[in-house]
């Protein structure tokens, strides 16, 4: 029996395998890069007219701070990327506003 499956398993990898490809070169392609980035912009979204943002104020001026943690939060609390600070370069979030004067 030990030498049934001795046998049967080498043909079953064989088999497996995918034939080779019919090519001119045995130089692979370049593979292009598939990371993408943010794109973020100079300018900050605000809807508001008031040059002073980030997390301690809208804190202070909001009924119910805890809903500012809250991910299932009314739209009235924001989305949570109004007061993230991103790198200009790589477009990644590198931290938050906790005070921030717009001019």
């Amino acid at each position: 029996m030990k030498l049934f499956w001795a046998l049967l398993f080498p043909a079953f990898t064989v088999a497996a395998q995918t034939p080779p490809a019919d090519s001119s070169s045995d130089v692979a392609e370049p593979v292009a890069p598939t990371a993408s980035f943010h794109s973020v912009g100079l300018w900050a979204r605000s809807d508001s007219a008031d040059p002073a943002s980030g997390v301690l104020l809208k804190a202070i001026r909001a009924k119910n701070p805890a809903q500012l943690i809250n991910p299932r939060a009314p739209k009235e609390y924001g989305d949570g990327w109004d007061n993230v600070s991103f790198d200009i370069i790589t477009g990644q979030a590198k931290g938050l506003k906790l005070f921030a004067i717009g001019f």
